[in-house]
């Protein structure tokens, strides 16, 4: 069989009722207001998905485009026998659904239970027509994930596990807007569990449980039951290798980072 038939179902999404009169109902309104997207309210679409429910399929034509409200969503790319690459994760305000091609070249599947907006793609692209801010929005938006596609070749290319690995919760860090915080008593909270760690950095999930030991014996983590605790922003820093004064930034002061319950047992890894 072929692998890429063996996601799993997919939710339905004729059941979903789009917005209307810009109410919600149980879905969380939008998080920023005002944001770019907010121009096309009156043609969005409320996705609700359970975990590991699929948004789209590898392949699937591209006709419409999604902003994440809550939850987290992780981009796959399969291979014929199986083998499992993640792509990115989607976090709450990030943008997905702009492939080239006219098809999906990942699949994208929800990590926990997940709220996204839908955009009909044909309705983005009149407004990015007619709106010189929006477009520039939209081209932003791109570069930026040109960008972190870019930095994700690197690091699989090379670097070590240690460098990934350090480097990850660094970039994890960036992304909540915690980095010039001293002090964040909170942490981070991390819904994917080990093996899409591991497939996201090119890792087994045993060598991601090393790491996090060798992470901890250079003091730059603390593994805790359910999260690790940041002890040494620096060290840390120092151990992604090249990203230079961002990591520094981005891992300022302490911080909790939660991944998920499986992660506390790579303390006896």
């Amino acid at each position: 069989m072929n692998a890429l038939s063996q996601i799993g179902p997919r939710p339905d999404m004729t059941q979903v009722n789009p917005v209307a009169d810009g109410e919600w109902g149980c879905v969380p309104a939008p998080r920023t207001h005002g944001a770019p997207l907010g121009a096309l309210a009156a043609v969005a679409t409320p996705v609700v998905l359970a975990a590991g429910d699929e948004l789209f399929e590898q392949d699937d034509p591209v006709t419409y485009c999604y902003q994440v409200v809550s939850g987290c969503v992780r981009t796959v790319r399969l291979m014929e026998d199986g083998r499992r690459q993640i792509g990115g994760f989607l976090m709450p305000g990030d943008v997905l659904g702009f492939d080239a091609g006219g098809r999906h070249d990942h699949a994208a599947q929800a990590v926990t239970a997940t709220v996204l907006r839908r955009y009909p793609l044909h309705a983005v692209m009149a407004m990015a027509e007619r709106d010189a801010g929006f477009a520039l929005w939209l081209w932003r938006t791109a570069a930026d994930q040109l960008h972190r596609a870019r930095e994700h070749a690197v690091l699989l290319g090379r670097m070590t596990a240690t460098e990934r690995v350090a480097r990850f919760l660094c970039d994890l860090r960036t992304r909540a807007g915690q980095g010039d915080k001293s002090d964040d008593k909170a942490g981070i909270a991390l819904p994917m569990q080990r093996a899409d760690i591991a497939d996201y950095l090119g890792l087994t999930v045993e060598t991601v449980s090393r790491t996090l030991t060798h992470l901890r014996r250079a003091r730059a983590i603390e593994v805790e039951p359910g999260r690790i605790l940041v002890k040494s922003a620096r060290a840390l820093a120092d151990l992604a290798a090249d990203f230079g004064d961002d990591a520094a930034k981005g891992v300022a002061g302490l911080a909790h980072v939660r991944i998920g319950d499986s992660v506390a047992a790579s303390r006896h890894a």
